[in-house]
């Protein structure tokens, strides 16, 4: 935990005065590492795919789902449709929300815990309201909620007081950096990335919502939490060693489709011949790949939440 309280006391400053260059390095070097990591967690420790009683088929296969129409929903935009984006973002929430209730239903059926099932079953009605009635609005708490998930997944693993340590990282920290960043008048530098991504950054993060002033402390903000999310899979959260932490997602969807398991060196070199190609990507077309990744990368935020309760069990 020291070496995170590093890593956050020296990316806070970095995120405060190169907010666009620290959110998008931040995103092109952990993005994919994170996921595997992530996924390794889910699959080869808690074995979702393995136990179906505990883990229904329906998490997984409702987030393969939900991704797949968001890809829909994208290639349509790009083959020229015209799709507003409140009806876009009203749409979809409503099958995330439906979704949602399907996956996490085993939950409130077997859970004997009742205050835990009244904010579970409060959050899922609020979401649902909130989604179709202000959609640009749920998608906000999704964007910078989604970056506060792994603390839970940490105390689970590791004790309760992990949410002090959440508090202080996730909280405190970043709010004394900005009142500081303020009172200070210090200001951000001038060094700029391309107007095109820049813009798609601003756009991704702020959705016509203005919390901070100026805006770019929001867009600091969540760059700074973004890169504690992707440090908190990586190397917090798992607790299988190093040579297996990235590779067992791939021998466990291996196995579960019915095959043999990939041997180690062979997943290793997919993932790192995956990261090579994620970040020429990045280098190359910034813009486009920054999109694209969100969207096929979704399906592991969509499993989050049901898994964070199934697991909890």
């Amino acid at each position: 935990m020291l070496y995170l309280y590093i890593f956050a006391i020296l990316s806070l400053p970095l995120a405060l005065v190169l907010p666009y260059h620290f959110a998008f390095i931040s995103l092109a070097l952990g993005g994919v590492i994170h996921i595997f990591s992530e996924m390794t967690y889910f699959t080869k420790e808690k074995k979702i795919l393995r136990k179906r009683q505990s883990f229904p088929p329906i998490v997984i296969l409702g987030a393969v789902f939900l991704t797949a129409v968001g890809i829909g929903w994208y290639l349509r935009g790009l083959g020229g449709t015209d799709i507003e984006t409140e009806y876009y973002y009203r749409g979809f929430y409503l099958v995330v929300g439906f979704y949602t209730i399907l996956s996490i239903y085993p939950v409130m059926r077997k859970s004997s815990d009742n205050l835990s099932k009244f904010i579970l079953g409060f959050s899922i009605l609020l979401s649902a309201v909130l989604g179709s009635v202000y959609p640009i609005l749920f998608a906000f708490v999704l964007v910078h909620g989604h970056n506060l998930v792994p603390w839970v997944f940490l105390a689970q693993e590791k004790g309760k007081f992990q949410y002090f340590h959440s508090l202080v990282i996730s909280l405190i920290l970043p709010i004394f950096g900005i009142f500081i960043f303020i009172i200070g008048d210090y200001e951000i530098s001038s060094l700029t990335l391309s107007d095109g991504l820049e813009t798609d950054l601003f756009r991704h993060v702020v959705p016509l919502l203005s919390p901070f002033s100026p805006e770019l402390l929001l867009l600091s903000f969540f760059g700074y939490s973004q890169a504690i999310h992707y440090a908190l899979w990586i190397f917090l959260i798992p607790t299988s060693g190093w040579r297996e932490r990235f590779t067992g997602f791939l021998s466990e969807v291996s196995f579960f489709l019915g095959y043999s398991k990939v041997k180690m060196l062979t997943s290793a070199f997919a993932i790192l011949l995956l990261f090579v190609l994620s970040s020429l990507l990045f280098l190359c077309y910034p813009v486009e790949w920054r999109r694209w990744y969100f969207v096929l990368s979704a399906g592991h935020v969509y499993m989050e939440l049901p898994l964070l309760f199934l697991i909890r069990r």
